[in-house]
This record gives structure tokens, C-alpha cells and sequence, in this order.
């Protein structure tokens, strides 16, 4: 049966494979929206299921190759990016010009598309009297830029590191504050996307996103939501709603890549720039004087971080975390986030530089954005991403951004 003719509520009658092998679902999956999309993103064209005779090797997606190419590299991605944007699918920034005519001009196995960012902090460099106050302020107490802070927020954080916390507790604990509440209901509700289907209770969701996933979101929604009353300046905004769109962008390229635990990237890709929000916040001007050093002299962020701050967002990211009393794997996770992918090698790794990268594409704003890093190859290629698929994903990524930025926000 094609695609096209396949219903909501049938059942597989055979499993569903990919090119490379990986199973997309198994004999006696029941269809639904989410099966039709991912369908789509893989290039399936056929299935069988119970009550006609198909046959099960029409369930084989990749018999046309050129639809499913894998990409290798950034300017490969950035190609595609720029032909949806031309067909009027989604906005980009025309700096992925930039990016494709700088691809690949290293040779140093990475795209090349602008200089990485520095794997370790230099201390040579001699900080003025204001940025050595700056540092030293990083350096001490960093919990302190979070006093006055919701209780709701201090509560939240502890129960991640409780092994005894149960879909039970976490219902508990949320359903005292409504507003929340019924923006955690619209995202999850949001992300499951079944037509028809109504959450109607924060348990659900716990049952779909899983409670730490559930809390992580709870957090994020009271600290931005915090943010917001305390500065809403565009910048503070900006940078709020990019983070929110990167664990979009991380999430979703999970599920393509076929990665576990998929909606544990939702709240890595969202905490990943914390560090940054923090900069922007709390030093603004300065950070736009970071931005200017980095844009005038060819410089990755890191290293003008260092030059005026004396470390990078990704360690006081991490710092921010260990203060606030955050998993170490979440604290892990954003200080070592802008380490080349060759240091690294995981999958998790790819999945997140990759998220950020297609962030930057879909929502780059040179008023408050720099340029983004270079990404090793092997990173696109352990993905295993097809160019059919990556041209699916990014425009769900563009949507359900925008989606859950108006969810967040009210807008």
C-alpha cells in the first residue's frame, strides 16, 4: 500500500526498514500522525498492512539513491537550506551564503565554515580593571545573580537529582501552579500531535516525555517566564527563544538519527547556552563588546569570551548548573558543549552540534548572533542523515520552534 493511501489506525502488517537497516517500526504498529511523518522524513513509499496482500519487501525505504544521499558535511546541509528558502518554506539568514562559499577551506577534516571555538581557557592574557571585576564575579559566588529566584524553580531542580521521584510527585508538584501547568499540557500536547488527541493531565505527559523531561521543562518554563518579567529587552529575548528552538532542532534530529532517550535532547538543547543567556542578562553591554571583538578581528566566541571575561559561556554555563545543583551529565552536557566532535565522538555530541547549527541557519539575527562554529565531517556522518530527510526535518524544526516559542511566550 502507498503512503498516501495508508489510514490512521491500521496496522503494519510487516516491519518497516531504512537503507541502512534500522527498523522505523515493527509488524503490528497501529498508524497514526506521527507514523505518517516519520514515514515521510525516511522516503517509505510502501507498506503492508493487515487485510491486503502486500508484500513485506515493498517496506524497504531507499530503492531511489539519489533521494537518499547522506549528508556529510555542513555545506551539503546549507544547500538544502537555502533551496527551501528560496521555494518560500522558511526564512534564512543569507549568511549560509557565507557558510557555503568558506566550506572546506581548512582542510583540516571540518567544514571550515568559521573558526571552532577554543577547547581550553588561556590565562596569559592581562584583563582591564573592569574585566578583571567581571571575572572575578564569575569566579565567586554565581548563585548569587539567583536570589529572588521562585521557589517553584529551587524545587523543581531538587527533584531531579531525587531517585525516588514518580510520575506521582512531579503531578503533584506542578499542578500547583496553573500557568505552568497548561503550558507544559500545550507542549507536550504539541509534540505528540495526534489528531484528536487532547492532554488533559500532567501525568500524560509524564508518560510520554518521561518525568525528568517533564521537570526539565517545568524549570526552563519558570526561568524564562522569570526572565521575562525581570528584562524582556530584545537581546535577553532573542537569545531565549533560540535556545528554545535548539532543543526543537536537537529532538527532532534525535528521532531521525535514531538516537534513545530523544526528549532528554529537548532540555540539553535548551540549557545548552545558558552561559550566554546569563552573559546577555547580566552584562549586556559587555557582551556586545565580546560580539564586536569576535566580528572585527575573525575571532570564534570562546575566544573573545576569554579575551573580556576571562572564560568561556560554556563554563559559566556549567558552573551555573553545579551551583544551582543540576545532574552532572546536564552539567557535562553544556560545559563541554563547543568541544570539537573529534574530542568527543559520541552520537549525543553530533546530535547537539548539529541542533545548534541548524538553529543559527533558521534563526540568525546579526544584531545579537555570531557566526557559527565549524563542525567536524564525522559528526554529519555518524548521523547517517539523508538530504531527503534533513529537508523534512528542518521544516519541522522551523514550525514546531515557532510553535512552542508562541506556546512559551503567549504570542
Amino acid at each position: 500500500m502507498t503512503i498516501s493511501s495508508l489510514e490512521i489506525g491500521q496496522a503494519l502488517s510487516c516491519d518497516v526498514q531504512i537503507a541502512n537497516g534500522r527498523r522505523l517500526f515493527s509488524r503490528g504498529h497501529i498508524v497514526t500522525d506521527q507514523t505518517l511523518r516519520v514515514l515521510k522524513i525516511w522516503g517509505v513509499q510502501h507498506v503492508s498492512v493487515h487485510g491486503t496482500s502486500d508484500d513485506c519487501t515493498s517496506n524497504f525505504a531507499g530503492e531511489d539513491s539519489s533521494r537518499h544521499t547522506c549528508i556529510t558535511d555542513s555545506a551539503s546541509a546549507i544547500r538544502i537550506l537555502l533551496r527551501q528558502s528560496k521555494a518560500g518554506i522558511f526564512p534564512v539568514s543569507s549568511i549560509v551564503e557565507d557558510c557555503i562559499r568558506l566550506a572546506n577551506v581548512d582542510g583540516r577534516g571540518e567544514d571550515g565554515l568559521f573558526p571552532s571555538c577554543c577547547e581550553q581557557t588561556s590565562g596569559s592574557h592581562q584583563l582591564s580593571n573592569s574585566q578583571k571585576k567581571i571575572a572575578d564575579a564569575l569566579a565567586g559566588d554565581i548563585q548569587y545573580y539567583f536570589d529572588g529566584f521562585p521557589e517553584d524553580y529551587f524545587v523543581f531542580v531538587q527533584m531531579l537529582n531525587n531517585v525516588y521521584t514518580t510520575p506521582e510527585t512531579v503531578v503533584a508538584v506542578i499542578e500547583k501552579n496553573k500557568r505552568i501547568r497548561d503550558k507544559i499540557l500545550r507542549i507536550c500536547e504539541s509534540f505528540i500531535n495526534v489528531t484528536g488527541c487532547e492532554i488533559k493531565s500532567i501525568y500524560s505527559c509524564a508518560a510520554f516525555l518521561g518525568n525528568r523531561t517533564v521537570l526539565y521543562l517545568a524549570i526552563i518554563l519558570v526561568y524564562l517566564e522569570h526572565l521575562y518579567e525581570l528584562n524582556s529587552s530584545e537581546a535577553v529575548l532573542h537569545t531565549a527563544k533560540s535556545a528554545l528552538a535548539t532543543g526543537v532542532a536537537a529532538r527532532y534530529i534525535a528521532i531521525a538519527s535514531g538516537a534513545s532517550s530523544k526528549d532528554s535532547f529537548f532540555s540539553n538543547g535548551i540549557l545548552r547556552d545558558v552561559g550566554r543567556l546569563f552573559f546577555v542578562r547580566h552584562f549586556s553591554s559587555e557582551y556586545n563588546a565580546v560580539r564586536r571583538t569576535a566580528a572585527q578581528n575573525n575571532l570564534n566566541i570562546c575566544t573573545a569570551e576569554i579575551l573580556h571575561f576571562g572564560m568561556t559561556h560554556a563554563e559559566v554555563g556549567g558552573r551555573i548548573l553545579k551551583a544551582l545543583g543540576f545532574p552532572v551529565a546536564a552539567e557535562k552536557s553544556v560545559l563541554e558543549h563547543h568541544l570539537r566532535f573529534s574530542k568527543v565522538g559520541t552520537k549525543e555530541h553530533a546530535i547537539m552540534q548539529v541542533a545548534a547549527f541548524v538553529t543559527k541557519a533558521l534563526f540568525y539575527n546579526p544584531e545579537y548572533d555570531t557566526l557559527p562554529p565549524s563542525l567536524d565531517s564525522d559528526a554529519w556522518a555518524i548521523l547517517n542523515i539523508t538530504e531527503e530527510s534533513l529537508s523534512e526535518i528542518v521544516e519541522v524544526i522551523y514550525l514546531k520552534s515557532n510553535e512552542i516559542i508562541r506556546l512559551v511566550y503567549g504570542e
